[in-house]
């Protein structure tokens, strides 16, 4: 992170491929929607910088998620570790057990394995990285996943048998023998020209289309045209607070997706003209959609979650704890770091149990340099015992408020002051701190 200024575009764009490489399938596509390698420069460094958090937080939460796991087994190991390890030590894992990774992680493996050009690679723990400088890696990878699952496993039992042996082979046998191997993956894949062929040059750039769309179809003139007639009459300023209102309810990818073109034309979203703002405003009002301030506290009241789908709310009522909690704890998992300190922040920050739901209250919230300051200092939390503290402290604080709002109504006040200083306490604020950070002023 500190980096990123000094870094020139190739740079910038090996390390999205390699932050990338290490996810699946699906946060591939929830993570660099939008993204592609011909974003002006300052754009694909302001897409970094949320991307580097959302990939560590991942990495981190996977490293838990393997606790358990039989120690150097596959299954003890995360995509990232599997980034570190050479060719050979792999598939001598997969040999001994041939199941243990899933299609989608084989087909990575084997596009790796496609490019090891040399036998005395298969040792090298950097041939992963090295890869991820060619287009024709991720070409690979890409045409393997559209293969049968049936055919994925055939070639990884094809790769288990040899590439094991050929640590027992002379030279130039293992070179033959990796050499076939290495068309056989290709043919597979709908290649038919030797693969060296088609190497191309280093960091030659992936087309636009080899990543995933923006998530925010572009909006209709008649909608936006609504949008823009809400808006009349606005001052400058009122369009400055509905701006960072809107912010506030905004992912981090959401952020560098619709803020982050304006950012780069203006020295700061404060200095906009007031027709630009008000057109973003409008548009951002428009994408948004049903999002509101006090969303942090309906996710406990009727399931209308921040970061995965919304649950019809006479569901939500019908569910038992349990489920509600697993629920909960999936939305915490899909929350990037700034929407987790914003809930914990909003929560922090709310003095009375009535405020929690108060537009007006969260809205003066918001605005409130006291709350910028707490979301600030969440976001800085370290680690305790090699866990992150902001995700501790908000996996403790969902069981808390869950708790509390399926309590009787009369105790929830008491509730929530324990909750507030749990988070207090979390932030190392003192209990005059604790108690002057209620104030919905800022004071």
């Amino acid at each position: 992170m500190q980096g990123l200024d000094d870094m020139g575009p190739d740079e910038m764009r090996w390390l999205v491929r390699f932050l990338g490489d290490a996810l699946t399938q699906d946060r591939w596509r929830a993570l660099l929607a939008g993204y592609h390698e011909s974003l002006p420069l300052e754009r694909t460094r302001q897409f970094l910088e949320r991307f580097i958090p959302e990939c560590i937080q991942l990495a981190i939460l996977d490293l838990h998620a393997k606790r358990d796991a039989e120690a150097e087994s596959l299954q003890s190991f995360t995509d990232t570790d599997l980034q570190s390890m050479s060719a050979m030590e792999k598939w001598q894992m997969i040999a001994r057990q041939p199941r243990a990774l899933d299609p989608d992680r084989l087909t990575r493996e084997l596009a790796r394995l496609a490019l090891c050009f040399q036998s005395d690679l298969l040792h090298d723990a950097m041939l992963p990285r090295a890869v991820i400088e060619f287009p024709l890696y991720f070409q690979l990878q890409d045409a393997l996943t559209h293969l049968p699952a049936g055919e994925i496993l055939r070639l990884s039992d094809a790769a288990a048998a040899s590439v094991p042996a050929m640590e027992r082979l002379p030279a130039a046998e293992a070179a033959e023998r990796l050499a076939a191997l290495r068309q056989e993956i290709a043919r597979a894949a709908g290649f038919t020209a030797p693969v060296q062929e088609l190497l191309g040059p280093s960091m030659e750039r992936l087309p636009k289309e080899f990543f995933p769309p923006a998530t925010h179809e572009e909006i209709p003139d008649d909608r936006l045209a609504e949008g823009l007639q809400q808006l009349e009459g606005l001052s400058l300023e009122d369009l400055r607070l509905n701006l960072q209102m809107l912010a506030d309810q905004m992912s981090l990818r959401e952020f560098q997706e619709l803020l982050g073109p304006h950012r780069s034309h203006y020295p700061s979203l404060g200095q906009m003209p007031a027709e630009a703002l008000r057109r973003l405003v409008a548009t951002l009002a428009t994408s948004l959609g049903e999002r509101a301030l006090c969303d942090f506290i309906q996710r406990y009241r009727t399931g209308k979650f921040l970061a995965t789908p919304p649950l019809n709310s006479e569901v939500w009522s019908l569910l038992p704890q349990e489920e509600r909690l697993r629920l909960l704890e999936r939305d915490n998992a899909a929350m990037d770091i700034a929407q987790v300190a914003r809930h914990l922040a909003k929560i922090l920050m709310s003095h009375e149990y009535q405020t929690l739901d108060d537009n007006q209250a969260q809205m003066a919230i918001v605005t409130s340099p006291a709350y910028q300051d707490a979301v600030q200092r969440l976001t800085r939390l370290g680690d305790q015992d090699g866990v992150p503290t902001l995700l501790t402290l908000n996996r403790a604080v969902t069981r808390q408020v869950l708790a509390m709002e399926h309590a009787p109504r009369e105790g929830r006040g008491e509730a929530l002051a324990q909750i507030r200083s749990s988070i207090g306490r979390g932030l190392g604020l003192s209990e005059a701190e604790r108690s002057g950070r209620g104030d919905s002023r800022g004071r």
